[in-house]
């Protein structure tokens, strides 16, 4: 089920919202954490226990800062799951389909863009696919040649970065995801020439 029209329109009131300086100062996490709290407090049903953020509609939210290079935590997974799962089985998937992406401006520490983006068209898909299986191939060929290693803290392949114990986070590149977003924005705008035609 898609967000509604209402629910839309609650989400890009968070456009000029002034986030409190505390919260911008505070730890990682903060401003997104307030911001699903904003979000709640306009009617959008946040489930911060499950896959997805708003289950209802498959939706992820995604808190940004507009100034930051960093990459993209999609979500982690154990090493088992990843290497049992394909992309289009795995929960980063689900999580890689559609986001609510709020980015945030600490000049003013206000919210600059509330947007939902829709990543579901197969030429996105494919590309998110690419990176999940070939950095897949990269730590599953690792493990193959040295079952016992022991990974270090933030040691990284391709897009799977070690968190600690068997835990790896699928992380998106800032310049994978501006690909992505612009691929996605292109079959935005295909799908609404051909619904016109």
């Amino acid at each position: 089920m898609p967000l509604s029209n209402q629910q839309i329109q609650a989400i890009k009131s968070l456009e000029g919202h002034v986030i409190p300086n505390d919260i911008c100062e505070g730890p990682d996490g903060a401003v997104g954490h307030y911001i699903e709290t904003e979000l709640i407090k306009r009617g959008i049903p946040i489930d911060r226990t499950g896959i997805v953020d708003v289950p209802f509609t498959g939706d992820e939210v995604k808190t940004r800062n507009m100034a930051s290079n960093a990459n993209h935590t999609v979500g982690t997974s154990t090493i088992d799951e990843i290497k049992n799962k394909s992309y289009k089985q795995s929960n980063f998937k689900k999580k890689l389909t559609s986001q609510i992406r709020i980015e945030w401006s600490n000049k003013f520490n206000e919210v600059a863009h509330a947007d939902i983006r829709d990543l579901s068209s197969s030429e996105v898909q494919n590309y998110f696919e690419e990176l999940y299986e070939t950095s897949k191939k990269e730590l599953m060929d690792t493990l193959s040649d040295d079952p016992d290693r022991q990974f270090g803290k933030h040691e990284s392949f391709g897009n799977f970065e070690h968190k600690g114990s068997n835990s790896f986070a699928f992380r998106i590149t800032s310049a994978q995801m501006k690909k992505a977003l612009t691929m996605a924005r292109s079959s935005t705008a295909r799908n609404n020439i051909f619904s016109f035609s």
